[in-house]
């Protein structure tokens, strides 16, 4: 991943999702407490996606959140299970 990018993503107050009040409805997958290494590590695996399925959400031009799909295994491989989450503004 380009320098600058990862450079953007910090400007998008990378502590956004600490300040979630979903921690028990999140999947383990999801880090805690989310380091600036973890966001590193999601941009390089979504940026890889070989068809985009995560999606920024922006708020009045702000980074909000998260959106997207996850494709489900073996016999259930033709669906996908929808995820997001939305950062609470301090």
């Amino acid at each position: 991943m380009a320098e600058e990018s990862k450079g953007a993503w910090k400007e998008t107050k990378i502590s956004c999702p600490k300040f979630l009040k979903v921690w028990d409805n999140m999947r383990d997958i999801f880090p805690h407490p989310y380091t600036l290494k973890d966001a590193f590590q999601f941009i390089d695996i979504v940026s890889a996606e070989d068809s985009q399925l995560t999606f920024a959400i922006e708020y009045n031009g702000h980074f909000a959140g998260m959106i997207s799909l996850i494709k489900q295994p073996e016999v259930y491989r033709k669906s996908a299970e929808p995820g997001f989450w939305i950062g609470e503004r301090k």
